[in-house]
């Protein structure tokens, strides 16, 4: 009897043993990676040295978990029953995530563009391309992407879609594209460029009155916002740039506050010849404010953006 309970008390502790050696393994297979990660998220300061330090306690608590099988903690780090209930679930969200998850984190560019076509403008980025190509030059491994939508006015070439539909269209397309970066690179900072239509949608995405906004840590990712000739421009927003004293076809309401976003990110370019997002009646200056502006728009954007 003695011996079948010797015996027993044997397999328990070799099963014991073999539980922590597949937590060490487990422990070692993800920290290359959990170290990588944290070393591309250091820069968030408070939020990830909290990860960080759990990370570190959950690692050495395992290797620390059974007296004699393994190192003890790393010095200057106290393992007690508070910090192993919290560290060793943080390790262990990291052993269970996805590696193309880490991978897809680890190649996050610092800045991303989007930006937003004009009306009846091929897919792309229209006449916003040259200031996507100033922005991309000017931050290295930055990346850009184009809103898919209609840029439709009712014309046969985007297949007839009517100007209200193709707007309302486009400000869901840019919600959905921003929420969607953002999930997969929440450290990246943003920059919305806009073009006439294209300006109109990311204006109701950004500051509202279109419906949904973009919210949360999508809109907080968002670090400058560029319109040019704008329809929903309106005279005496703090954030115009240009000649015009008017508004455009689709002007805000007097009165108007950007919200939810912040206004002190935007400069909406607009001058008094253009005829979409001003009064006058020459067509061709609607083409023309990356030309006119884009050295402007882009030191405004890099300044908000700092040392990106």
């Amino acid at each position: 009897m003695a011996s079948c309970a010797r015996r027993e008390r044997q397999d328990h502790r070799q099963a014991d043993r073999l539980e922590v050696y597949a937590d060490l393994r487990t422990a070692q297979a993800v920290e290359h990676d959990a170290h990588a990660l944290l070393q591309h998220t250091r820069e968030e300061g408070h939020v990830t040295l909290l990860f960080e330090d759990a990370y570190l306690a959950a690692r050495d608590y395992l290797f620390a978990r059974h007296e004699g099988l393994a190192e003890a903690p790393a010095e200057g780090i106290a393992i007690g029953p508070a910090t192993a209930a919290v560290a060793v679930p943080v390790l262990a969200g990291i052993a269970s995530a996805n590696p193309v998850d880490i991978e897809t984190r680890q190649s996050c560019p610092g800045v991303h563009v989007f930006s937003a076509r004009e009306t009846t403008a091929p897919a792309g980025y229209g006449t916003s391309q040259g200031l996507v190509n100033m922005v991309v030059q000017a931050y290295s491994g930055a990346t850009s992407e184009a809103i898919n939508y209609p840029a439709c006015g009712g014309q046969s070439q985007c297949g007839g879609v009517s100007y209200d539909q193709s707007a309302s269209q486009g400000t869901t397309a840019v919600i959905s594209a921003v929420n969607s970066f953002n999930q997969r690179c929440p450290n990246t900072k943003l920059v919305l460029i806009g073009y006439s239509q294209g300006g109109q949608i990311m204006d109701n995405a950004f500051c509202g009155g279109s419906g949904a906004t973009l919210s949360g840590n999508a809109l907080n990712a968002v670090k400058a916002v560029i319109f040019m000739g704008d329809p929903h421009n309106v005279v005496g927003l703090s954030y115009n740039v240009g000649t015009c004293q008017a508004q455009g076809f689709a002007a805000r309401p007097r009165g108007y506050k950007c919200s939810p976003g912040n206004p002190a990110l935007i400069q909406s370019y607009c001058d008094s010849t253009d005829p979409y997002c001003c009064n006058g009646n020459d067509a061709n200056s609607h083409q023309q404010y990356v030309n006119k502006y884009g050295q402007q728009a882009l030191a405004f954007i890099k300044k908000q953006l700092g040392s990106a």
